[in-house]
């Protein structure tokens, strides 16, 4: 973003607005008559977009791509040499990052003067090296690794250009954040909106008063000055992969200023794109640091230099439009420009700065200890009568869904005081999960400025067939540690006992619904509730008492040393609405009024509105009275942040700035001598972990994912391997949910394992009561296995009667496969290419997927005898050639036949889940099965991934085909996640296997095993599972052909029901597999709150399977998400 400069040197001795003129008017036949008269370089010329030059494109009649750039009229030939100049030195120090060169002239000059027009005027020109590849401006998003190597950049330019010197540096430059303030002084007239204005005012000034306090210690040198997304060109090192930083252009706006400006002005350049935020910027802060490090006082100014860039580039946007109306770049970028200075003000000051000295190594800053009281806050409640509940992703108290519940902060509240709150409950613990939120209104800063209270649930999913009635009653049970006790330090001690929520909990009941970025559910304060009424509230120390006259605003109370306690929830003792001192109000506590419960209102706790008043308190002076069942908020902030800026809930990324400024008041409510008391060891690390570590981090993933990573790689097999490069840690799941240890929720796109959803309380019921009588192994005789074989067997036609019970889809498929061999004493075995069917010997020998095994086919022992892949969509027939696949399979089991090989069985999907959901064509396994019974071999059905229902038109995927096999194979769904397979056959077929020995499976069939096998097949029944897959899975196929019309990286949509696959491809008509972009945005989904991944041999489709809960909400979510990453990039 090239600038003009000002004659004098003094700053603030002309007004930037006298300064910036429209770019130089030059028209292409004058570009192309200079190239060659003064260049000697003939060619075809075209504008570039630029704010302050001419900027031409020349492709040389020699073939060379040449930059043709007529200076702006302020800028001087001493100017124009020191950018020449510094992208030389740049050059030849960073020779692996693109430059542009200059090319002198026909008479050897860096920088020519050409008459230009009838007035006789010169403009400056010079001509460079067209740097190759594609700027990365625009909005589309940009990958963590890519601001990473935007960071690495700026350092890079940072090392070369220490030391290079020039006259032509030393300018007063407009965009010099040295005179960011004057710069936007002068031209805020220019500024359209009242409201912007201040906005702008407020914003600079802050910075200013920031960087006076450092400018003495921020080193000085020279920089490039505009490091950023239009400057910095990209290509992609492979086809299909992500567009990388490869070259820097554009050195017109070198400059003598401080060093860590580079720094400032490309983390400013990040903020505009999709999805950024503040944190965004911290990838390149960590690789700048990685290169050239920060001193202290440059990571204390970088935010504010951020913010400061984002200031200017909006008054500059507004005084060209006003000077320049025409300029079609300047208007191009001007919403950009908007978009940087939002994001940038989103987050105060103080709590960006901090996030930036830890992402740069520095230690955390100390917060202030909490002072003694003087007098208690409660006075009265002793540390032993304080209950902490956990509100987390790991709660016991949140079984069952609860915390999807408007009413669970409530329930859990309750149920840990042993009371029964008041009703009404919305129960949407039943059939609840999250909801969807528009992705277009997701992406604001992460806060909740409104009290405590919980926001009322937007919409419930469909009850789940659970009575809701029950599930208020059992969480209140569940949640109740050491039911039937009365709560520590009540009765015995007169004291009144009350329930507290914990200080930086990141609270799954704050997080439950589904967004694209992090709900502010990180809690800055803590909530009371006490089980009796009468709680007094006192003045822990002397202060001013202030109650703003706004709705719902806080008691604040000051105290000399600039901490303010704020206080929700509590109410005067006459009914008035004013909190003041006066005498001991205990004795009239019937004369009070209660405010709205934090837990009725979305709000949150809240005093009655009233009048503002400063009031001096002493300490011990009664401040109000807090009622029994409704939560008294505290909060405690130190005078380094405003108050209004403070919200109540921030997002557990943005949680570690704010805690320099807001401590943790738990001691207030306990007292300092916490001996006996339930209070955690710590809110913020809930169980222990390895130290909290600087380890720079991708993709948003925290230190503690991080580390668990690293505790698993110790000692787990690397071969048993997890999803993502950079995983959440996921902790809790429920329905087709899960949850990180943040509280962060994600749809569950890939889970077939829980096909009746995850933690389905109903299995947790049925587990838990049958662990409590009898788990053994199968030997024994119990009612359990003889069920669950009856119900399994009912679901197939006969002769399909004769039931083994196994743990997992492997030992499945390896025991059908010896069935086989039993039953015909051959061995010869037909299996279709790129599939998978397990790990044992006998199963990993007829998988012959390379996603899964590499060396698949070269590897098959000589009785595995393979068949094409009946891929409809890529295979060698496609389309109406597809019936073709099944002649060739049989001719092929024909000629082993012929050869004496006659195979004793035939393997396959019966529905091509491991190709991506692809159903086989149509009467492939109507010609395959005859066949392979007529030379004596049996046909098995492996329904582990596709079968129990999820296809919703059919419940196994045979069905499909109009076949009947002699053996199937089912796991995953029948199971929920309990390791738990079977093998169905027939009486005949079984019986054989006594030829082979006797069978027996430890856990295979166990009483736990059995009865969730049992369980699980009632839920599907009573929650019709299997018409829901039907239905949703309809309508997700409909949403993602419509989304196929819009993108053309869509090539298909396979599948049926809930098993689907989407088919990423680069050309649709050679069909070549977007295999990286199918990786890059299953890791972008990730980071969006969806988990979705790549399968096929080419590791191009998206897999979708997930838990047949799946709502059309949740499902309409799905394709949203996914069409603004295919919009907007990964």
């Amino acid at each position: 973003m090239t600038a003009s400069s000002t004659e004098n040197p003094q700053p603030g001795a002309r007004s930037f607005a006298e300064v910036v003129t429209p770019a130089p008017a030059v028209d292409a036949a004058s570009a192309s008559r200079v190239a060659a008269a003064v260049f000697g370089v003939p060619g075809m010329v075209a504008a570039l977009g630029s704010q302050h030059d001419a900027n031409f494109l020349l492709e040389a009649t020699d073939g060379r791509r040449l930059l043709l750039k007529f200076a702006h009229p302020s800028t001087t030939v001493a100017e124009l040499t020191a950018q020449s100049l510094a992208a030389e030195r740049f050059g030849s120090l960073a020779a692996d990052i693109a430059a542009p060169r200059t090319h002198r002239a026909l008479d050897g000059a860096l920088v020519s003067a050409v008459p230009l027009g009838d007035g006789g005027s010169r403009l400056l020109v010079r001509m460079l090296d067209f740097v190759s590849g594609s700027p990365l401006s625009g909005s589309r998003y940009l990958a963590p690794s890519v601001v990473a190597q935007l960071g690495a950049y700026a350092a890079r330019s940072v090392l070369a250009l220490a030391g290079f010197e020039h006259p032509g540096t030393q300018r007063v430059l407009e965009w010099d954040l040295r005179n960011a303030g004057r710069l936007v002084d002068d031209l805020l007239p220019s500024v359209t909106g009242p409201a912007l204005a201040a906005r702008l005012r407020a914003a600079m000034s802050s910075c200013t008063d920031a960087l006076a306090d450092l400018d003495a210690e921020l080193p000085r040198q020279v920089i490039h000055g505009d490091i950023t997304d239009d400057n910095v060109v990209a290509r992609a090192s492979v086809p299909g992969g992500r567009m990388e930083p490869c070259g820097i252009i554009d050195f017109g706006d070198v400059m003598s200023t401080w060093a860590v400006a580079e720094l400032a002005v490309t983390c400013s350049s990040v903020l505009h794109h999709h999805g950024a935020s503040a944190v965004s910027i911290l990838p390149a802060v960590r690789a700048f640091q990685a290169l050239r490090p920060l001193s202290s006082a440059e990571a204390d100014a970088l935010w504010p230099l951020v913010v400061a860039r984002a200031a200017t580039l909006v008054v500059s946007a507004h005084h060209a439009a006003a000077t320049d109306p025409g300029n079609d770049y300047t208007r191009a970028n001007a919403a950009h420009e908007h978009r940087i200075f939002d994001v940038a003000t989103s987050v105060p000051l103080g709590v960006m700065t901090e996030l930036v000295r830890q992402a740069a190594g520095f230690p955390p800053a100390s917060a202030p200890s909490v002072p003694a009281p003087m007098h208690p806050l409660l006075p009265g409640l002793v540390a032993a009568a304080v209950r902490f509940v956990d509100l987390s992703s790991t709660s016991d108290a949140l079984a069952a869904g609860l915390f999807a519940s408007p009413d669970a902060e409530r329930l859990v509240a309750a149920a840990a005081l042993r009371i029964r709150p008041a009703g009404p409950f919305t129960d949407a613990a039943a059939g609840a999960g999250p909801v969807a939120e528009d992705f277009s209104k997701s992406e604001a800063a992460g806060s909740s400025r409104g009290g405590p209270g919980i926001d009322p649930v937007a919409g419930v999913f469909p009850e789940s067939g659970t009575a809701g009635s029950s599930h208020v009653d059992s969480a209140v049970a569940s949640a109740a540690p050491d039911s039937g006790a009365a709560p520590a330090g009540a009765g015995t001690t007169g004291r009144t006992a009350a329930a507290a929520t914990r200080f930086g909990e990141r609270r799954l009941t704050r997080s439950f619904r589904e967004s694209c970025t992090p709900h502010p559910c990180a809690a800055l304060g803590v909530e009371v509730t006490f089980a009796e009424p009468g709680q007094v509230v006192r003045a822990p120390w002397p202060g001013t008492l202030d109650r703003s006259p706004a709705g719902g605003a806080p008691l604040r109370l000051t105290t000399a040393s600039g901490l303010t306690l704020e206080l929700t929830g509590i109410v005067a003792p006459d009914g008035s609405d004013l909190p003041r001192p006066g005498p001991d109000i205990a004795a009239t506590q019937t004369a009070g009024t209660a405010v709205t419960s934090a837990l009725d209102a979305a709000t949150g706790p809240q005093t009655v509105t009233g009048q503002a008043a400063e009031v001096p308190v002493r300490a011990g002076d009664p401040l109000g009275i807090a009622v029994a069942g409704t939560p008294l908020g505290i909060r405690l902030t130190t005078g380094d942040v405003a108050l209004d800026e403070v919200p109540w809930f921030t997002t557990a990324e943005l949680l570690p700035g704010w805690l320099p400024s807001v401590l943790d008041p738990t001691p207030l409510i306990t007292g300092f001598d916490t001996a006996g008391s339930s209070i955690p060891q710590t809110s913020l690390q809930p169980r222990p972990r390895e130290p909290r570590s600087t380890f720079p981090l991708r993709n948003g993933t925290t230190p503690e994912a991080a580390a668990l990573v690293r505790r698993r790689e110790r000692h787990l097999a690397a071969v048993q391997e997890h999803y993502f490069a950079d995983p959440p840690e996921i902790e809790r799941g429920w329905r087709h949910h899960l949850f990180d240890t943040d509280a962060r929720p994600y749809l569950d796109m890939v889970n077939n394992v829980a096909a009746v959803g995850h933690a389905h309380p109903r299995i947790a019921e049925a587990v838990g009561r049958q662990l409590n009588l009898l788990n053994t192994n199968s030997r024994f005789n119990y009612a359990s296995i003889a069920e669950f074989s009856e119900r399994l067997a009912a679901l197939l036609p006969d002769p399909l009667d004769t039931v083994f019970l196994v743990n997992s889809g492997t030992e499945a498929v390896d025991l059908a496969l010896r069935l086989s061999w039993a039953w015909s004493g051959r061995r010869d075995v037909v299996a279709v290419r790129e599939a998978y069917h397990g790990w044992s010997d006998a199963a990993d020998a007829v998988s012959t997927s390379v996603a899964d095994n590499p060396q698949a086919l070269e590897t098959r022992p000589p009785w595995v005898h393979t068949l094409d892949a009946p891929n409809a969509y890529r295979g060698r027939h496609r389309g109406a050639d597809a019936h073709r696949y099944a002649t060739d399979a049989v001719a092929s089991i024909e000629r082993l036949q012929a050869d004496g090989r006659a195979p004793a069985t035939f393997i396959a999907e019966a529905f091509y889940g491991n190709a991506g959901g692809m159903p086989l064509p149509d009467g492939y396994l109507r010609a395959v099965y005859p066949a392979i019974r007529a030379a004596g071999g049996l046909c098995i059905a492996d329904e582990v991934q596709v079968g129990y229902g999820r296809l919703g038109e059919y419940f196994w995927g045979f069905e499909q085909q109009g076949v009947l096999p002699d053996i199937v194979t089912v796991a995953k769904a029948m199971g929920n996640g309990h390791p738990l397979g079977a093998v169905i056959t027939t009486r005949a077929i079984a019986d054989r296997y006594r030829s082979q020995g006797y069978f027996f499976s430890s856990a295979g069939g166990s009483p736990v095993s059995s009865v969730v096998g049992t369980t699980v097949l009632d839920i599907l029944a009573d929650e019709h599972l299997q018409q829901n897959a039907r239905v949703v899975g309809a309508h997700l196929k409909s949403r993602l052909e419509d989304l196929a019309e819009k993108h053309e990286l869509i090539g298909a949509v396979h599948g049926l029901g809930l098993y689907l696959g989407v088919e990423l491809v680069r050309d649709r008509a050679t069909r070549e597999p977007a295999d990286l972009e199918t990786a890059m945005i299953c890791e972008r989904m990730r980071e969006l709150g969806v988990i979705v991944q790549p399968t096929s041999d080419r590791q191009c489709v998206l897999k979708i399977k997930p838990p047949m809960t799946l709502t059309i909400e949740s499902a309409d979510y799905f394709v949203h998400t996914l069409d603004a990453v295919l919009t907007h990039g990964w």
